[in-house]
């Protein structure tokens, strides 16, 4: 968009000789433009009480926050639709705010956030500090989940701790733009969250129309923020937000979405001018960051299972691909298997029933369906599970069989948004060379470097040349997050764990993105997060698409956050063990 620089202050363009007038907007901006400097002086203690009065804020709307997802969405109220309401709304925001909260005390006393573990080497030379659990909660509700943060090469253990939270020590003021992504609440409002608790930005969000019903709640909720000048909530589609892109007192932008949707900012800013930053890319004199998609790979290890462990297992990659709808960045694409594996078959079959047994849901993105449909049906193997009602029906696509040879394969390229989840085989001499080859194919070959999955059984580990290619894994995989027998969403939601793509040159390629989301305990150069989970838990995760009661554990979860306590936590163990 094209236009005088003095025109931004009257909210005035000119584009083809049109004139684009968005004068509210120009207002918002230029409130936040002059409280940008007030928002450095805030001391951490006072930030630590509006996290809490806010956090007592969102438990309050919770219940409308649900109702108004599931309305805008399409959904039915109960079982797994409510309970992504949950997830993904209320609960993620209050342990969010949570965490800011303690880390504000604990720059307030210490200087910086202070994590569970110290820094320390790993036997591959790369520093890592452990994030999760933090207290007792974590680990009652999380049972033997574990998950570290892994540093850059290059930083070493004396830099770790100097290095975090050093926006509070050397700061400059800045308006951050915070374009929200349409299908996950959580998301969007952790962005606002971090640009302004851990980079000290002031912040103009907008979300995406498809959830535009999460400004008045974020209005309400964060009232104590837009009452003093530090963030501003506008509506409005992309014409708005390239004409918010554009503007001179905009310093740093976040978008949530696709790299097609990236890279036309990028262009519109200037797009020959780049230099890339150590959380994103500056252009046109801009901080941009991103949180885009991902050919989610999941990689299963052979092992010897039980019958019950296979379909445990079936269930844990469906869910992974199908929760939402399968309208998520992380959602499983991409199971790839050893063709030696003596239970594959079974274990596919396994997938297959799973999939037949999920009823077919009505999709919030219209074009969704039809797009989904034609992009399974471009491969030979395409399966289709589900009744399809109307040109709404999201269906279920399974794409097993893919040739690994055929590396110009769609899936293997591109992103699919909706219900697709495809298998293919590769040939290695035993499990250990098997993990080795799904880690170059994964690696150069599957596109989007955000998240990766592995399911692992503990019998495979009881071989000790098995158990090292894993942990060889683990170190070469590049991945911003890599997760063993855990779905990447939930490990974005914990919020101390770093979330968003592997950080490495890509030129004009931007794939999954750059900067960073969670990161409470706000370390400096993250590279990647590991997650390591039980194969199976008792009793199952609440997000398991076969648990239709789980609705209920969302919600006492939720009003846990808000408050927590030993009374909280016995109701939410209760839920969670109704079946």
């Amino acid at each position: 968009m094209s236009g005088k620089e003095e025109d931004f202050a009257s909210g005035v363009f000119v584009e083809n000789g049109r004139s684009v007038e968005f004068p509210d907007l120009a207002d918002a901006v230029a409130e936040l433009s002059e409280s940008a400097a007030d928002w450095l002086k805030v001391p951490p203690r006072e930030r630590a009480e509006l996290l809490a009065t806010m956090r007592h804020r969102v438990a309050g709307l919770a219940d409308r926050w649900v109702s108004d997802g599931l309305r805008s969405k399409g959904a039915k109220p109960g079982g797994p639709s409510e309970t992504e309401e949950w997830f993904t709304g209320p609960w993620g925001n209050l342990l969010h705010l949570r965490r800011l909260e303690q880390a504000m005390y604990d720059i307030e006393r210490k200087g910086r956030p202070i994590p569970p573990g110290e820094p320390h080497v790993l036997p591959n030379d790369q520093v890592a500090v452990d994030v999760f659990p933090v207290d007792r909660w974590d680990s009652m509700f999380f049972s033997g989940v574990k998950a570290e943060i892994r540093m850059r090469p290059g930083v070493q253990l004396e830099d770790v701790t100097p290095g975090q939270a050093r926006a509070y020590r050397e700061s400059m003021p800045g308006v951050a733009l915070v374009l929200g992504g349409g299908n996950c609440a959580t998301i969007a409002v952790g962005d606002v969250l971090r640009k302004l608790f851990v980079e000290n930005r002031v912040v103009l969000f907008k979300p995406n129309p498809l959830s535009a019903y999460t400004g008045p709640i974020i209005s309400e909720a964060f009232q104590p923020l837009i009452e003093q000048g530090f963030l501003r909530v506008v509506q409005g589609g992309a014409e708005e937000g390239q004409w918010l892109c554009r503007h001179k007192d905009i310093t740093d932008i976040h978008v949530t979405g696709s790299n097609a949707t990236y890279d036309a900012i990028v262009a519109s800013l200037g797009g020959d001018e780049r230099k890339e930053d150590p959380v994103g890319r500056r252009t046109g004199g801009k901080l941009v960051t991103s949180e885009l998609g991902n050919v989610s790979p999941v990689i299963v290890v052979p092992g010897q299972w039980s019958d019950k462990d296979l379909e445990y297992g079936a269930l844990q990659a469906v869910t992974g691909s199908l929760i939402s709808m399968g309208f998520n960045c992380c959602s499983h694409r991409l199971m790839i298997t050893h063709d030696q594996w003596s239970q594959r078959s079974v274990f596919i079959d396994n997938v297959r029933d799973q999939l037949a047994a999920l009823p077919s849901r009505e999709s919030y993105y219209p074009e969704a369906p039809k797009l989904t449909r034609a992009f399974a049906e471009a491969h030979e193997t395409s399966e289709r599970y589900g009744e399809e009602l109307n040109d709404r029906t999201m269906c279920w696509n399974f794409l097993p069989d893919l040739d690994s040879s055929e590396i110009e394969t769609p899936l293997f390229k591109s992103e699919v948004w909706g219900g697709v989840l495809g298998e293919s085989t590769l040939r290695a001499s035993d499990p250990a060379a098997f993990l080795d080859e799904a880690v170059e194919f994964c690696n150069e070959h599957v596109w989007g470097n955000l998240s990766i999955t592995l399911i692992v059984h503990p019998s495979s580990l009881a071989d000790p040349e098995l158990a090292s290619a894993l942990e060889r894994a683990v170190d070469n995989l590049r991945y911003g997050t890599v997760a063993l027998n855990f779905w990447p969403g939930i490990a974005a939601l914990l919020n101390t764990t770093f979330w968003g793509a592997y950080p490495e040159q890509r030129g004009d390629d931007i794939q999954s993105g750059d900067g960073l989301f969670g990161n409470t305990f706000m370390f400096e150069l993250p590279q990647k997060t590991v997650v390591r989970a039980p194969f199976r838990t008792w009793p199952r995760p609440l997000w398991f698409l076969d648990r239709p009661n789980s609705h209920r554990a969302g919600r006492v979860l939720a009003s846990f956050e808000a408050e927590p306590s030993w009374l909280g936590a016995a109701r939410v163990s209760f839920e969670a063990m109704r079946e």
